[in-house]
């Protein structure tokens, strides 16, 4: 996708975590439901900001990562940014975790009926992660 509106870049990581049959579901102070994701700070390579977001957001320490989904972009909710997500599946055995960030909670949904997120794009990350799982199991 090409950044319509020549917004500055923000390169950023993010997970689809899984506990056997639960996906990691992460409720922003405003209520939105997300997968656990963020900028790629200076100096961090993206899997460096991926356990650093996944930690901030999701409160989970413990995952190994299995696979990269891919790519996806977006302007951010205030328009300010053009989002470079590159989105990891990854996998947990721990159940609870205690955000970083002041407002956000660890919710765990069924990986086979996951609930609305926010972010319509997610959407596309789930069902990268569900074909991956098809075919690696």
């Amino acid at each position: 996708m090409i950044n319509p509106s020549g917004l500055p870049l923000r390169l950023g990581a993010g997970a689809v975590i899984l506990r056997d049959e639960w996906l990691a579901v992460v409720r922003e102070a405003d209520g939105s439901l997300t997968f656990p994701k963020g900028g790629i700070e200076s100096g961090e390579d993206p899997l460096t900001a991926l356990r650093r977001e996944v930690n901030e957001e999701a409160g989970l320490t413990d995952f190994e990562v299995l696979a990269e989904l891919g790519v996806w972009e977006r302007e951010n909710f205030a328009r300010t940014r053009w989002v470079q997500n590159r989105f990891f599946l990854c996998r947990t055995n721990q159940t609870n975790g205690q955000p970083l960030e002041i407002g956000y909670s660890l919710e765990w949904h069924p990986f086979t009926q996951p609930p609305a997120l926010f972010w319509a794009d997610q959407l596309e990350v789930l069902e990268a992660a569900q074909a991956w799982l098809v075919v690696h199991g």
